[in-house]
């Protein structure tokens, strides 16, 4: 089923308990909110925001508190992961559910629609609920003269670049085409002036004198005097990090050995949350600069060794292990030591309201356990500092049946192949013992996996 029938189908439930839901603007970029690309704005007639924020969460609707620059009054934010099986791809649909209708200022929604503007203008468009043509005009109109601040006036001077003072105005224009002679001809009677000049004009005087007009008419919707707030949310707007967020964060670790495509389902679900969720992704392996590192040593040794001539084959042997023993254990503690900051940035970016994807994960004894632990002289004090990672929200452990593993671990050798299978089967025992997510991921299950892993994360917020 694709993403738009399975929103009418959503939608329907909810008319059915009562909940009606109007898509009250932009219906003409609809395709594009289904892409992606863009919110729906859905206006709610009756019933209030909690009762239908029951129903929303029974159908995975997540709940998003945005930045305080985007906070409207009485404009909800939504999320929805959407699984499009014709085009086997996993889409993020951001919804705006409005208790009143707000719009006007950009950054303020200055303007409040009451219901009676519209009620009486509603139709249905392919099978969704939504204004007519000639009302959805009407608001398109209104927005735009009221968007436009002495901020664009200025920068456009500034950049001398004036077609920034008529994008709002260019957005309208593709709903003017859809308008009957009479819509069109009563509402320029109730402007005073004719609207297919005001949409195609570039002059600033001729256009800013239409929107005087625009913005006198429909002042009765106006509710208070934004200048001061309108700049100051301008500047939070240039100043915060895009994205929303969450109110405590999420930590979601991604677990399994090299080759089960830990990697790939993580650039896919970071294309598939795009700008819309505030999201990082930390990587908790032994980092290649520091195996690198380990591995310059041991050259630098065997070269050492070779122009050094020994007597004592026992003593070269015993210089040997004195210097794997150093080498493991300043190895080790690197490794450790940039774990842990690893963690730091972990819980600051929780704490901030993050969801964090981690790849890999520290567990006792099976996940990065590296061999040089052994011979580290600071053994003991480095699985003290096991304790403080804390378990994810979420767990979740890829997995491949032994032929996949061994096809894409082609470079390595037969010893760490066979180490390979052998932390699988560790992890998987220790995931089904703690009851967390094992998924194989299986080339064919890569999309069905992701979507499961973004479904779990949804579940896990709406727990919240």
């Amino acid at each position: 089923m694709d993403i738009e029938k399975q929103i009418k189908t959503e939608l329907n439930l909810l008319n059915e308990e009562n909940f009606n839901l109007i898509i009250w603007k932009s219906f003409d970029r609809l395709n594009e909110a289904f892409e992606g690309k863009t919110d729906i704005d859905f206006y709610l007639s009756n019933q209030s925001i909690d009762n239908l924020d029951l129903k929303l969460k029974e159908l995975n609707w997540v709940k998003f508190k945005s930045e305080h620059w985007r906070n409207f009054i009485e404009v909800h934010d939504y999320f929805k992961f959407y699984f499009d099986n014709k085009k086997k791809e996993i889409k993020l649909i951001h919804f705006h559910i409005h208790e009143k209708i707000r719009t006007g200022d950009r950054f303020i929604k200055s303007l409040e629609i009451p219901a009676k503007f519209i009620n009486s203008d509603l139709e249905y468009r392919n099978a969704f609920l939504t204004l007519n043509r000639m009302k959805e005009f009407e608001l398109s109109i209104m927005r735009s003269a009221f968007k436009l601040k002495i901020i664009d006036y200025i920068m456009s001077l500034i950049r001398f670049d004036k077609q920034r003072l008529f994008i709002y105005q260019n957005e309208t224009k593709s709903l003017y085409n859809f308008l009957s002679a009479e819509d069109i001809k009563n509402l320029e009677l109730n402007l005073n002036f004719k609207l297919i000049t005001y949409l195609s004009s570039e002059s600033i005087m001729f256009t800013w004198a239409c929107r005087r007009k625009i913005k006198n008419k429909y002042k009765k919707f106006k509710k208070y005097k934004p200048s001061i707030l309108f700049y100051f949310k301008l500047i939070s707007s240039k100043i915060l990090i895009d994205g929303k967020y969450i109110k405590k964060g999420l930590h979601v670790s991604i677990v399994g050995v090299d080759g089960v495509g830990k990697s790939s389902s993580l650039e896919n679900i970071y294309s598939t949350l795009g700008n819309q969720i505030r999201f990082k992704v930390i990587y908790f392996g032994i980092p290649k600069s520091i195996a690198g590192l380990r591995k310059k040593l041991f050259t630098l040794k065997n070269i050492f060794n070779k122009n050094k001539k020994t007597e004592y084959k026992t003593n070269s042997t015993l210089s040997n292990s004195k210097f794997k023993v150093l080498n493991d254990t300043v190895f080790s503690v690197l490794v450790t030591l940039i774990k842990i900051l690893k963690f730091i940035q972990l819980k600051i970016f929780l704490f901030f309201g993050y969801i964090v994807f981690t790849d890999r994960y520290p567990i006792e004894d099976i996940v990065d356990f590296n061999p040089q632990w052994k011979s580290s002289k600071l053994l003991k004090l480095q699985f003290k500092t096991n304790n403080i990672f804390t378990k994810p929200q979420l767990f979740v452990l890829l997995t491949l049946n032994e032929d996949d593993l061994d096809s894409r671990n082609k470079d390595l050798n037969s010893r760490l192949l066979t180490q390979n299978k052998k932390i699988q089967l560790e992890l998987i025992n220790y995931f089904k013992k703690n009851n967390h997510l094992i998924l194989d991921n299986m080339s064919c299950n890569f999309k069905s996996n992701e979507m499961k892993i973004l479904e779990e994360m949804i579940t896990k917020i709406n727990s919240k």
